[in-house]
Parts: C-alpha cells; sequence; structure tokens
C-alpha cells in the first residue's frame, strides 16, 4: 500500500527528529487539527526551525526509488516540515 503524501513526509521527518523534539511536532499537528485558527498555525510555523532545526532532510535512495541518493539541493528538514504544516 503507498502512502500518502502526508504520510510520507511525516515518515522521513520522524525518523530524523530527536524524541524531544517528535514529541513536541507531534503535539503541535494535534493542535493544530483541533485549533485550525490562524494564530495556531503562526505560533507552530514560527517555532519548527528554533525547536526542530534546520538540518538537511534525510533521504536515501529507497526513499526516491532512485538508483542512488538524491545530489544535494538544499532540501532541509525545516523545509519539509513547513510543508507537512501547510499540506
Amino acid at each position: 500500500m503507498s502512502k500518502t503524501p502526508s504520510e510520507l513526509l511525516k515518515s522521513w521527518i520522524f525518523r530524523q527528529l530527536s524524541d524531544d523534539a517528535a514529541e513536541w511536532f507531534r503535539d503541535r499537528l494535534s493542535k493544530l487539527e483541533s485549533d485550525p485558527e490562524k494564530q495556531s498555525f503562526d505560533i507552530t510555523f514560527g517555532m519548527v526551525p528554533r525547536k526542530l532545526g534546520k538540518d538537511d532532510l534525510q533521504l536515501n535512495a529507497d526513499d526516491l526509488l532512485l538508483p542512488k541518493p538524491p545530489d544535494r539541493d538544499g532540501t532541509h528538514l525545516n523545509g519539509a516540515l513547513i510543508l507537512l504544516l501547510v499540506y
């Protein structure tokens, strides 16, 4: 069974986060589901780089079904987190 884009992003993101960071992000995602108001989104959006860092998103060939890992193209964990929030 294939994953939805949201599930795929979550799997890539959560495997890279520390336990504390993952707990914080799960909590924020849950709060956004129950309170999708702009203020909740703005707070989460602004806190992502502070709480979760700005590391590169670590993808491998299996993640993208490529014969080799992708070249560095500036994809960052922070960018994936933001995509997940707005998706």
